[in-house]
């Protein structure tokens, strides 16, 4: 996979399976948050994957996050 869509760990793409984990909702769920809207789909070059912008899951879910250019070490 390339580096570009590597999820997890501070990745700024989550996966359908990886927001219904934070969200404490089922993978259904976060699918049906793509499709109607409630966040931004991606989809990888070919259609293969389904990917969604972290920042928008933590702003949905209320949880902050560090500005970009702000070091968390």
């Amino acid at each position: 996979m390339s580096a570009a869509y590597a999820v997890g760990g501070h990745s700024p793409l989550m996966t359908p399976e990886e927001v219904a984990e934070l969200c404490g909702v089922d993978i259904d769920t976060a699918r049906r948050w793509g499709r109607t809207g409630k966040l931004t789909q991606r989809k990888t070059p070919g259609g293969g994957r389904t990917l969604f912008l972290r920042s928008e899951v933590y702003a949905l879910m209320g949880i902050p996050q560090a500005p970009a250019n702000v070091s968390t070490t």
